[in-house]
Formats: C-alpha cells, sequence, structure tokens
C-alpha cells in the first residue's frame, strides 16, 4: 500500500504491540487481545526499525533475546541463526559499529531465534546491499517452506520474487488479495496478446474481429507490409486455431505473437487510483 495505507499498523496491532479499539485479530486461533502472551510465542517479528541494543555485542544481544525467550537449546539456535543469516563476520562487535545491512540482519535473527510459526517483517530488505538481498529472499523462500511469512515492502519486484499472495491495502481498506495472477484478471478480466504479421492493418484487424471470444483489437502501427495489433480476448475461449487458419487463407506470415502480463507495479497503480468509493473495507 501507499505510505500511511495501514501496513505497518496492520503489523503492530497483529504482534500485540498495539491494541485494536474495534474488530478483532487472531493468530493461530489465540486472540491478540484475550492471549497477547500466546501470540508472541507464535511469534517472530522484524519491525522496520530494527529491534537492537547497540550498546551490545551481537552475540550477546541474540543470547540474551535466547534467554528472554525461553529457547531450548540456546547454542544450537543462535548458531543456526548466526549461520542463516550471515553474522559470522560482525558475531563478536558491538552492534553500534555494525552498517544498516548487519544490523537488519542481526534483527531478523532475533525474529527467528524461536523458532516462530509465524513470521512477520516489516520492509526486511531495507538497507540491503544487492547481494544481500538476493540472499534474504533464498532465506524466506526457505522458510517459507514451514512457516507462514507476512512481510511489508515499497520494492514491488520483491513482493512479486518473495510471495505467493499478494494484499493491498489503501486508506486503511483492503482493495485487493489473492495472487498475482488473481491480481491481474482483477484489473484486466481480458487476455492481451501483441500480434505482429504480414498484412494490410485495416484487413488484419477486420479478420481478428471476426474470431469468437475476441473482445477488442487495436492497430498499433503499420510499417513496411508489417502490422501490428493488440487483442483482447476472453481468457476462457481459445482462439488459436481460429487464428492460425486466418493468417493461412489470407498467406499472411506471423512474426510474432506475444503475451502482455501486467506488472505489479500496473496493478498498483490502477487499484490504488480508483475513486475511494470503489475500495472495500478491510474484514
Amino acid at each position: 500500500g501507499p505510505n500511511g495505507a495501514g501496513k505497518s499498523t496492520t503489523m503492530r496491532l497483529t504482534t500485540t504491540y498495539l491494541s485494536p479499539t474495534n474488530g478483532s485479530i487472531e493468530v493461530g486461533g489465540k486472540s491478540t487481545v484475550d492471549a497477547p502472551l500466546e501470540v508472541r510465542e507464535q511469534l517472530g517479528y522484524l519491525p522496520e526499525l530494527t529491534p537492537v541494543y547497540p550498546e551490545m555485542q551481537a552475540d550477546e544481544y541474540l543470547q540474551f533475546i535466547a534467554s528472554v525467550r525461553c529457547v531450548k537449546d540456546a547454542k544450537k539456535r543462535v548458531d543456526w541463526v548466526v549461520e542463516a543469516c550471515g553474522l559470522q563476520p560482525v558475531f563478536k562487535r558491538p552492534i553500534i559499529e555494525l552498517s544498516k545491512g548487519f544490523k537488519q540482519r542481526v534483527g531478523l535473527a532475533q525474529a527467528l531465534l524461536h523458532d516462530p510459526k509465524v513470521l512477520i517483517l516489516d520492509e526486511p530488505t531495507s538497507g540491503l546491499d544487492p547481494i544481500q538481498t538476493m540472499a534474504m529472499r533464498e532465506l524466506i523462500a526457505e522458510l517459507a517452506k514451514e512457516k507462514t511469512i507476512l512481510l511489508s515492502s515499497h520494492i514491488l519486484s520483491e513482493v512479486s520474487a518473495n510471495t505467493d499472495r499478494v494484499i493491498i491495502i489503501d486508506e486503511g481498506k483492503l482493495i485487493a488479495d489473492g495472487s498475482l495472477e488473481e491480481l491481474q484478471r482483477q484489473v484486466r478480466p481480458n487476455t492481451r496478446w501483441t500480434l505482429e504479421a504480414a498484412a494490410p492493418a485495416a484487413d488484419l484487424a477486420g479478420a481478428v474481429r471476426g474470431i469468437a471470444g475476441v473482445t477488442q483489437v487495436h492497430i498499433e502501427r503499420e510499417q513496411d507490409g508489417q502490422a501490428t495489433l493488440i487483442i483482447d480476448h476472453a481468457p476462457e475461449q481459445n482462439m488459436w486455431r481460429a487464428l492460425n487458419e486466418k493468417l493461412q487463407a489470407n498467406h499472411w506470415p506471423i512474426a510474432q505473437l506475444v503475451p502482455e502480463s501486467l506488472s505489479l507495479e500496473q496493478i498498483f497503480l490502477e487499484l490504488t487510483q480508483q475513486p475511494s468509493a470503489e475500495k472495500g473495507a478491510i474484514k
């Protein structure tokens, strides 16, 4: 969501950092109001501002968190998060001396230390360099095999790469929820293709308009006997055989037929720029 949409507030409510004034939140069947400690036991949380004590060394901080969390076999878990988060080079250094990227990784390590069922990450790659970002993505993908992970990010390419479900909120309201493919269909119900063939543009467009399922044809350009069309058609109907027959019957060689998929950036802009009255409330 845009700045001020309610992303961080939703995460703070879910982690019991804030209490709701209305409605209810459950994590693993436990209410954040009635059973906050049981909710916290199931959660690992990395807020946008990394929760570390700068005067501590990284190893001291993780050992402290392990004691607060009553982690069983603490040494083994600390060794695992140090390896998983790539903290070996800074393990014995004061946190105040660390770069923003390493502080971020120390914060992720504390969130993972007690092996939570649910991991909540607010801007998890903030401050990381490209190599660290790739490593973080790989770690998130590996953790997602066994855990529920809720992450917030302004980097939409990162959301596309990391998630199998996207939630978009705006002005405190839920405006989209689903896979990237489902969101694409919400914004553009029809499938869009770019067709390029050696044919007169008007004739080619007329032939394509007669195919069942085609809802719209736009002539993009015509140059040197080559026509480019933008075609929208209903996804549940197959136009390929009819299109092939028309091209062959008219001896129009095809140069390319390319599907157009909406990026998450395009979907995001389309949905967040709708009038407020068309946006639904979070349930």
